[in-house]
């Protein structure tokens, strides 16, 4: 069974939650009622301004967050960029996960959809 949306942003802030020196907001509930899906998250007060080294500390606690490491690159599960379909099956390199499983799919809608010009030397 295919997961929303929702369901698969939900388990990537649960991965995220803990492995991250940034506020990852909490999952308090995903579902659906009817039609409409949903995804309920913990509250996180925003600041009025953001200080002098605001940024900074974003920076680097973004650089920890992808200072994580596994085996392979990848995801045990499917989840989408905006409401596209995005696969996170295993590569062994970051290139190869990069170009077959980020970068291909793109370039592959952006064809089909008469975005790219059909003449071109990528193959």
């Amino acid at each position: 069974m295919a997961r929303s949306p929702f369901e698969s942003e939900a388990m990537g802030l649960d991965l995220l939650s803990g492995r991250s020196p940034l506020r990852i907001p909490k999952v308090i509930s995903f579902g659906q009622a009817g039609d409409y899906h949903f995804l309920i998250l913990e509250y996180i007060e925003t600041g009025q301004h953001p200080g002098a080294s605001f940024w900074e500390l974003f920076g680097a606690g973004l650089a920890e967050l992808h200072r994580n490491r596994a085996p392979q690159f990848g995801l045990g599960f499917d989840n989408f960029i905006g409401k596209l379909p995005q696969q996170n099956a295993f590569r062994s390199s970051w290139p190869d996960f990069f170009r077959e499983l980020r970068l291909e799919p793109q370039f592959r809608l952006a064809l089909e959809l008469g975005l790219l010009p059909l003449k071109s030397s990528l193959k």
